[in-house]
């Protein structure tokens, strides 16, 4: 939400408005992955491997957004979430 307040109300690019979102994700995820472990719900087993492909999928994804022009990039993003939001709305005509 932060990145699509960022970029749509902010006029901020893409990669800057991408920055400041993991900015502000560092601490509260690790603050959310601190708690989920002391109360035991977190499978390592599970997590360290997606970690793992997680920070490759952030390095290749950082670099490859290095790439694209500013606009096919946000004509990218903005495709992303109409999908969701379709995903969203087919999910609630489904179950309702």
């Amino acid at each position: 939400m932060l990145l699509v307040c960022l970029t749509l109300l902010r006029g901020m690019d893409h990669l800057r408005a991408s920055g400041v979102n993991l900015l502000f994700f560092l601490p509260t995820g690790g603050l959310s992955l601190w708690l989920h472990h002391r109360h035991g719900l977190v499978r390592w087993r599970l997590a360290l491997p997606a970690l793992l492909a997680g920070g490759a999928g952030v390095l290749l994804g950082s670099w490859g957004a290095g790439l694209l022009p500013q606009l096919l990039l946000s004509r990218l993003f903005g495709a992303l979430l109409l999908g969701l939001a379709a995903r969203q709305l087919w999910g609630l005509k489904k179950s309702g």
